[in-house]
């Protein structure tokens, strides 16, 4: 990177906090509490490639077959190294940011930072990220906008929710770019100046659009489709009343849940009718060893 009047685009994906939870070496006891670990959940990414023989697509099934998933001392083992995880991702955004310093950049450039989902550690049963619960569904977004210190909403924490597809058209008011019409998200730079909270709802999706949910301010509404395409499983929350999702309101609030099932209906329709419009995109072959870790991921399903 070196100062320049051109403009740039830099996108960095980090994995590092993500299962399997492995830090770096040197990491994994900085967040322990109680007695050491002596389980055998793997701590060192050494430790995990000497088990998987270098075999990148098995490192998270090795690493949850080492897993008691019903051992308190696990549990408290998973967190200490998912907490150290993140840790050292925080510390290299750092190093990404004080370069932008370093190299003069900063106050003109926009910094968004931001995560796909989180992780669960047992809250509903579950491990990994395969629910719609809001331990999975409600992650950080920061930015720091051009201008240095008089930045719009510089050092402010705003507690309204926003959706990840808001980031797109807000990159690009930033940027003085046109926002096109079919982009589902809006910009956030209004509210960032003070203004009023965007009144769209908060649809999730997940598995393939198997598993979607839909918040509609206090209120969120959860469908699972099984795979045989059978009546969805539905739940229903008061996220004001119940923010750890533990009293499912379905039974009891008919009329509620059909109000939002109609909502999350429209969303859908609507995303058919966008995806209707654009052509579907040219043919990208993948070569086995790239197929084969996007699949451990669970970027691709079987084909």
């Amino acid at each position: 990177m070196s100062a320049s009047d051109e403009p740039f685009l830099l996108f960095v994906h980090t994995f590092d906090a993500h299962d399997p939870y492995v830090p770096p070496n040197g990491w994994a006891d900085r967040f322990a509490e109680g007695p050491p670990y002596s389980g055998d959940i793997p701590d060192t990414p050494r430790e995990l490639i000497v088990a998987t023989a270098g075999e990148w697509s098995r490192r998270s099934i090795e690493f949850w077959e080492r897993v008691d998933e019903d051992d308190p001392a696990n549990l408290q083992r998973l967190i200490e190294l998912y907490d150290a995880c993140i840790a050292h991702v925080d510390e290299q955004v750092g190093r990404l940011l004080d370069g932008l310093s370093t190299h003069g950049v900063a106050d003109d450039t926009l910094a968004v930072f931001l995560s796909d989902h989180g992780e669960e550690f047992g809250e509903h049963g579950g491990f990994k990220h395969r629910t719609s619960y809001q331990e999975l569904l409600h992650v950080p977004l920061v930015m720091a906008l051009p201008g240095g210190r008089e930045a719009v909403g510089r050092g402010r924490s705003i507690d309204t929710r926003v959706r990840l597809l808001d980031v797109l058209p807000t990159v690009l008011d930033v940027a003085g770019l046109e926002i096109p019409e079919h982009l589902q998200g809006e910009s956030m730079l209004p509210l960032l100046a003070g203004g009023a909270a965007p009144g769209a709802p908060v649809v999730s999706h997940w598995l393939r659009g198997r598993q979607q949910s839909l918040r509609l301010g206090d209120h969120k509404l959860i469908q699972d489709v099984p795979s045989d395409g059978s009546k969805p499983v539905e739940e229903l929350y008061d996220l004001a009343q119940d923010p750890g999702e533990t009293h499912d309101l379905l039974a009891g609030q008919p009329a509620l849940a059909a109000r939002l099932r109609e909502r999350l209906d429209a969303v859908r329709e609507s995303c058919e009718t966008l995806r209707a419009r654009f052509d579907q995109g040219a043919a990208l072959t993948l070569d086995d060893d790239v197929e084969a870790r996007l699949k451990a991921l669970g970027y691709l399903g079987d084909r």
